[in-house]
């Protein structure tokens, strides 16, 4: 597997751009993009909505794709964790008696 895939979607409010719009925020009439990356350089969808000036598409896709590395590292931190908790209960489950 290459990496852990996020998403995020990145308006517009005025001329700066906003990540992480709600349903309402995105069924408005700005401009907005969707971005999904697999790992954190391999961008997988890029989901243009409604008009968007050429000038402003580079950092619109700049912000997503500095979210999605955040998003991506948090998630292998909170995976890791995980994995590293489950392996030591599976490991004080299977581990041998100690013999006095």
């Amino acid at each position: 597997m290459k990496g852990l895939p996020a998403a995020v979607t990145v308006g517009l409010s005025d001329v700066h751009p906003c990540v992480d719009l709600s349903g309402r925020e995105e069924s408005a009439s700005s401009p907005c993009v969707t971005v999904a990356m697999m790992g954190k350089e391999d961008i997988v969808l890029i989901h243009l909505q409604n008009t968007v000036y050429s000038e402003r598409v580079a950092t619109m896709l700049d912000c997503a794709s500095t979210a999605c590395e955040k998003i991506n590292g948090l998630m292998e931190t909170a995976l890791m964790q995980h994995l590293q908790t489950s392996f030591n209960r599976a490991e004080r489950r299977f581990a041998a008696p100690s013999v006095v």
